[in-house]
């Protein structure tokens, strides 16, 4: 399935980690409302596991809960002692990478909740999504409405925990130009609690939807592209950005070689030294005071 959901360009703030999630035109690639079967959901089959599909009975989920979606359990209050999953498997593709879903949740707060995993190797190997091993190689890994670490439950695991209304959360993936191999993408969504008998209605999770933000070719954004100039290009030995609104003033750069290796981060420069980098293409994120984002290329000779 492929369909546009979005056409503007954006950018969208974000809670728990500092990055924004950028957006120009969401074009859909899978999504998940569970009126029909969903071929991106593994479930769990061990006895115990409290994900079930269907339409809740449960008072706290609203009206909004009256369509189908996968929760901890349609009827009753959620189990002492649990720990319970289901898998999300996507296809994934070099570029950029959206993934958003529409959930609440009702646990006893600091010790049952939620939180999410990502695997690219099978399921061999788990990380927590927000510390994703990943997150620092690629151009611009970012989150909406996430738990942060101070947000712990059992364990001291980093998720969400206590009691929300319905949100959206969304998670991106950048990567740089060309074409990157990462293998397969699984995001694991455990619920957990503790041995304490709560009447808490747990986790319901709908519109699980993924697709690209709309930046081509993997690039982050083409926003203020008629800000600044990227000088000789292509280069032997110094580049030189030349702002053409002299009010702009930029904090940070980030460059990614041809393969998404990251080659420099640092305060900005007007000037870089690029003399013992390879022959290339590189592309260059910068970021200015007020936190907007923008890319350009240059080629290394």
């Amino acid at each position: 399935m492929k369909k546009i959901f979005l056409g503007f360009t954006a950018f969208i703030s974000v809670l728990g980690l500092n990055a924004q999630v950028l957006l120009n035109q969401f074009v859909i690639y899978e999504d998940c409302s569970f009126e029909d079967s969903c071929q991106l959901i593994e479930m769990n089959n061990e006895e115990g596991n409290l994900w079930q599909i269907g339409r809740s009975n449960k008072e706290f989920f609203g009206f909004e809960a009256q369509s189908n979606a996968i929760m901890t359990d349609s009827t009753r209050v959620y189990d002492t002692m649990n720990h319970s999953y289901f898998d999300l498997h996507l296809d994934p593709w070099i570029g950029d990478m959206l993934l958003t879903f529409r959930h609440k949740f009702q646990t006893d707060s600091l010790n049952d909740g939620g939180y999410i995993e990502v695997s690219r190797d099978n399921g061999n190997t788990w990380a927590n999504v927000i510390n994703d091993p990943w997150k620092d190689s690629i151009m611009h890994f970012a989150t909406e409405n996430i738990y942060s670490e101070e947000n712990t439950i059992k364990g001291g695991i980093a998720g969400f925990s206590g009691t929300s209304d319905w949100m959206t959360t969304k998670i991106q993936w950048i990567y740089s130009f060309p074409i990157r191999d990462f293998g397969s993408l699984i995001l694991r969504f455990h619920f957990v609690s503790d041995s304490k008998q709560d009447s808490l209605a747990g986790w319901i999770i709908d519109e699980i939807v993924f697709g690209d933000a709309g930046f081509p070719s993997g690039s982050v954004s083409e926003l203020g592209k008629n800000r600044v100039k990227i000088v000789p290009n292509p280069a032997n030995s110094v580049i030189k950005f030349e702002a053409f609104d002299q009010s702009t003033l930029f904090s940070m750069i980030e460059v990614f070689s041809y393969d998404g290796k990251k080659v420099l981060q640092s305060q900005y420069a007007p000037e870089i030294d690029v003399l013992n980098w390879g022959p290339g293409l590189y592309t260059i994120l910068l970021k200015d005071v007020d936190g907007s984002s923008f890319v350009s290329r240059f080629v290394k000779l």
